[in-house]
Order: structure tokens, then sequence, then C-alpha cells
């Protein structure tokens, strides 16, 4: 697989290189057939071996290059958890716009589930999200949120019922960047590197009801269809 690449030199250089890969139908081999992918069940398998190959391959880049870059999930054969997600969980007007947003490059999100205190242990997360005027007030901190130093959304998970330690309760929330009581408290330092792994607290941070996506057990009533 070659790909020809015509680049002009500047700040962003990533970009251009997705846009290369989208017109020449690698970006989204391993989407469902509706967003241009292969839709195999062995797709996201491939996927991985196609990356793992580009991040080895003294050509192509052997871990950091404009063919694959492990540091920030940049790739010319996209990972797409995001669209997934809002694919299988999301409203169809959601389905509709947000997804080509994010494969055109307009809608960016972090993912939000490691805390500075819970891992491995997510489902005691501290996080939480209480119901207010006509949305959610979340509260709490995410460590590691890759790429927030360009996103325009935070994939924010946050407790709305249940207990500690139970996977039930616990929501998912589209959290634009600008919001209130979101603060960008560091970057981290990984393998004395500055990367764009940052941690991110939010304080009583208000968003819409049509920012959640997913189902929440603490009511069944329906949401809106679109977070702004």
């Amino acid at each position: 697989m070659f790909i020809p690449l015509s680049f002009t030199i500047t700040d962003n250089l990533p970009e251009q290189a997705r846009q290369l890969a989208d017109e020449a139908g690698f970006y989204r081999f391993a989407l469902p057939q509706q967003y241009g992918g292969r839709e195999h069940p062995d797709t996201n398998l491939w996927m991985s071996a196609i990356r793992y190959h580009f991040a080895s391959h003294p050509v192509y880049g052997g871990g950091l290059g404009l063919a694959n870059d492990l540091q920030n999930e940049h790739s010319i054969i996209g990972n797409f958890p995001d669209v997934l997600m809002i694919h299988h969980f999301g409203t169809e007007e959601q389905r509709q716009t947000l997804i080509p947003a994010r494969l055109r490059g307009e809608f960016r999100i972090t993912f939000g589930l490691t805390e500075p205190d819970h891992g491995s242990d997510a489902t005691f997360m501290s996080s939480l999200a209480q119901e207010v005027r006509g949305g959610f007030e979340i509260t709490g901190a995410k460590k590691w949120q890759t790429g927030s130093h360009h996103c325009t959304h935070f994939l924010i998970f946050a407790r709305t019922s249940g207990s500690a330690g139970s996977s039930k309760g616990i929501t998912a929330f589209l959290v634009p960047r600008e919001t209130p009581g979101v603060r960008i408290t560091s970057y981290e330092w990984t393998l004395n590197m500055p990367t764009d792994h940052a941690t991110v607290k939010f304080d009583r941070a208000w968003v819409p009801e049509i920012c959640r996506s997913g189902h929440c057990r603490s009511r069944t009533r329906p949401r809106a269809n679109l977070c702004p």
C-alpha cells in the first residue's frame, strides 16, 4: 500500500496527511460501510495490524511519522472509538451531524474515563453529574486527556446514579471545551517528553441535556438530540 504524498510545509502536516489518506480511501477503513468503511467483522483486527506495521516500519516512520504516530493517535488508517460510540449510542441527529464533522476533522473529542485517583478501577470514579435546570452539573477531574490542546469537546464519564464500584449509573457527556467551569490544569510529561495528555478539572460545569450521550438511569424522559 503506497500513498503518493505532496505536502505544503505548514504546522498542520497531520491534517494534510489525514485528508490525503481519506481521498485515497484508507482513512475510514475500519468504519461501518455507511461512513465509508469496509464493515467486516475483522476490520478492527486488520486496522490494528496495519497500524502496528506502520509503527515498526523504518520507511513509514518507525513509530513516529506522517503514516502513523502512536504518541498522538495520528494514523492514515483511522481508529474511531468515538465514531462507533456515537453510532451505537447517540441519537439519529448526533449520528447525522457529529460523525461527518468528526471525519472532516471539525469535531474532536478526548476520552474522559481515567481520573487522578482512579485508573483501572474506573467504576469507582469520583466525577459526578447532577441533574439541574434543564441539564447536568459536572464536578470532578479527568487525567490523560489526549488531544486536549486542540479538541472541540471533552467526552466525560460521570456518575449520575448508583454506588461506587457499580458499572451501572455512569453516563457519558459531550462537554464543549469552552464551557465555564472547565479548566486544563496541566499537561503531563511521559518518557521525559512533553505531551498533549492533559489533566482537566470540572467545577460545577453545566451542560444542557442535549450534551448527554446514551441512557441516564436516574430518569426516563427522552433527551434532545444534539450537543452544541
